[in-house]
């Protein structure tokens, strides 16, 4: 269990310098305490004998600082926008686990200094933007400190017919999770416990997208066409624990990751309003993990998404279903959760009543399992019963 509530402090001040120029200054401030505990234990009925045991007390007092300067000038030709951003948390630990006793801190540090110019000429306009991106985490046993160069293209053109193309890209780090970092040791069965590495370094993200649109009375499409490409991914994997014995999952730096495919996008009018409309989404997709020892994890999926929908003077409704996927999440690879919902609403002046039923006939359902190159042959299916066919009503104003 876990109990912990979070003052925040928000504040934004904007002020127009001339005609032309305007500054703002946003600054946001919290500071909390979150106490944690966790029980888990496993014993034979008949002798007591313990199996495995998993108590962990976490008391994390956590202060955090987002702040943002920014400036916009309007030229004849287009609007430069600068700015300095700034993101700093501190997290001190009273740890009691696996491992013993043991007090630790981090801090994690991102600063980012930007420029963006956006303009139009005719039927072409653009967004370009560079940028110099600090990453700065520190724990007791590792400092890591990078600077990267951030920029960014966004490129649209009109065509004729109510069609148009937009490209955009762009490169950044990402830093680590907390998660990732953490020293924290928690026991998932008698023989396995999961543990951050706190020597691991940014992700370096190159993504990019080519979209294209087709909108008239009948028929919205939209194809996006997308690659990313990420050096120094952060990989989840299993690993043999020289500490506690038998096998630990934990975190590393691979070589590189790439996923690809293209977005399909669709709704047809068949008469040309709202009265009936179909949507289709379907979303190929190939994803790629280079370990850094060389082992390639490869995925592919058809994401898919569907809707039914109609629209007649104040009433709607709205059928939604799809198929789940397995996608790469960690050293698991995991389901989408399932569609299959009905929802009908009617307006009437400011009020809108509304209901529906999640999940018809059948329950939530996830599924997760291990990569086939894994130490640890691992699957979970839940359903949840409780949802089944649920029912809701609303009321809004």
């Amino acid at each position: 269990g876990s109990d912990y509530v979070i003052p925040k402090l928000d504040l934004y001040y904007s002020k127009k310098l001339g005609v032309k120029d305007e500054l703002s200054i946003n600054v946001v401030g919290s500071d909390y305490t979150t106490n944690t505990s966790e029980t888990a234990k496993e014993w034979v009925t008949g002798t007591g004998l313990s199996v495995y045991e998993n108590d962990m007390i976490l008391k994390a007092k956590q202060t955090s600082f987002v702040g943002e300067l920014a400036h916009v000038h309007d030229f004849a030709v287009g609007k430069l926008s600068s700015g300095y951003r700034i993101s700093r948390s501190s997290i001190a630990n009273d740890l009691n686990n696996l491992s013993g006793y043991s007090q630790y801190k981090v801090t994690y540090l991102e600063q980012y200094f930007y420029t963006e110019f956006a303009g139009k000429i005719d039927k072409f306009s653009y967004r370009i933007g560079a940028g110099l991106t600090n990453i700065h985490n520190k724990s007791a046993e590792n400092t890591f400190d990078e600077w990267s160069f951030t920029p960014k293209v966004v490129l649209a053109y009109q065509l004729k017919n109510n069609q148009s193309l937009r490209f955009t890209s762009s490169y950044k780090p990402i830093s680590p999770w907390s998660n990732a970092l953490s020293s924290n040791v928690v026991q998932l069965a008698p023989n396995i416990v999961q543990k951050g590495n706190s020597f691991l370094t940014s992700q370096q993200k190159w993504t990019n997208s080519l979209t294209y649109s087709l909108n008239n009375k009948y028929f919205d499409f939209n194809a996006n066409i997308f690659y990313s490409y990420t050096d120094r991914v952060i990989n989840q994997y299993y690993v043999l624990d020289d500490v506690f014995g038998g096998y630990a999952l934990t975190y590393e730096n691979g070589k590189y990751a790439q996923q690809y495919g293209v977005q399909l996008t669709g709704s047809y009018k068949p008469f040309g309003n709202n009265f009936l409309v179909l949507k289709v989404v379907l979303t190929p997709t190939s994803e790629m993990v280079k370990t850094s020892s060389g082992a390639v994890i490869k995925n592919d999926y058809l994401g898919n998404n569907f809707v039914l929908a109609s629209e007649y003077k104040n009433f709607s409704l709205q059928y939604q279903f799809n198929i789940p996927t397995y996608s790469l999440s960690g050293a698991f690879l995991n389901t989408n959760e399932n569609k299959n919902n009905i929802f009908i609403s009617y307006k009437h002046k400011n009020l809108t009543f509304s209901t529906g039923m999640y999940w018809i006939g059948m329950p939530s359902e996830y599924k997760t399992k291990s990569l086939s190159e894994s130490l640890v042959d691992y699957k979970i299916h839940t359903q949840i019963m409780n949802n089944k066919s649920m029912f809701v009503l609303g009321l809004s104003y």
